[in-house]
């Protein structure tokens, strides 16, 4: 079992001990249902990384989870951050701008031979 689907697993059991439904979940995080639906399952491809981080830290918060402390019992050694882009095939990459020489921090969706340009380039 992935590391996502344990997770998701774990958030499912704690709401379940809770006795709470998935309506409920979603009316007091206002977290909509098909994402708490998606984070139980441990399937990040509905939203974006971002989203997929901050409804995991609300979810846990509301179930009274400590998140970091359940990815380390679960074996995990990657950030919540790192398995939501993981999942998402996105990677942040800093540019600079020439006009503005102002620096950017952009994520893009990279094909498998982008990723090996980019590697190749580090």
């Amino acid at each position: 079992m992935s590391d996502a689907r344990a997770l998701g697993q774990r958030l499912r059991e704690a709401r379940e001990a809770k006795e709470l439904s998935l309506a409920d979940v979603e009316q007091a995080t206002r977290i909509r249902l098909k994402y708490v639906e998606a984070l139980e399952q441990g399937d990040y491809t509905s939203m974006t990384p971002v989203q997929a981080q901050g409804f995991l830290r609300n979810y846990a918060r509301f179930l009274g989870l400590d998140l970091e402390l359940l990815l380390r019992k679960n074996g995990s050694s990657i950030s919540i951050k790192r398995a939501c882009e993981l999942t998402h095939n996105m990677y942040q990459v800093r540019i600079t701008l020439p006009a503005s020489r102002q620096k950017r921090t952009i994520t893009l969706a990279l094909s498998d031979e982008q990723k090996l340009l980019l590697a190749a380039l580090n």
